[in-house]
């Protein structure tokens, strides 16, 4: 499933605060252009298999740049067995298009 940034900000705050954000860029990536949103875990796409039974089983939603590699992560989440996970379609290049920057 798919969390788009044309859901309305108050829908976007609910995901921000009653769902379990998974970051999957590289740590560098978390201090340039697109810093991490607060309360988000930080699991690189190349750590994700071997770390997916680290993470929560449901109310997960992955984010990266532009969105490539948090669609990639869905499906490894798919396939792990979790319930339900999404991914923010067009990522945080997307995100602050339409929010600005985040905190």
């Amino acid at each position: 499933a798919v969390v788009s940034t044309q859901s309305t900000g108050r829908e976007l705050d609910a995901i921000k605060s009653n769902c379990n954000l998974v970051d999957v860029r590289q740590p560098e990536e978390l201090v340039h252009e697109f810093p991490a949103i607060s309360g988000a875990i930080n699991v690189p796409l190349g750590e994700l298999e071997g770390r997916i039974g680290e993470l929560p089983k449901d109310n997960v939603v992955f984010i990266c740049r532009g969105g490539v590699r948090s669609a990639r992560a869905l499906g490894i989440g798919e396939q792990a067995g979790m319930i339900e996970p999404r991914h923010l379609d067009g990522g945080m290049v997307a995100w602050v298009a339409e929010f600005g920057q985040h905190q």
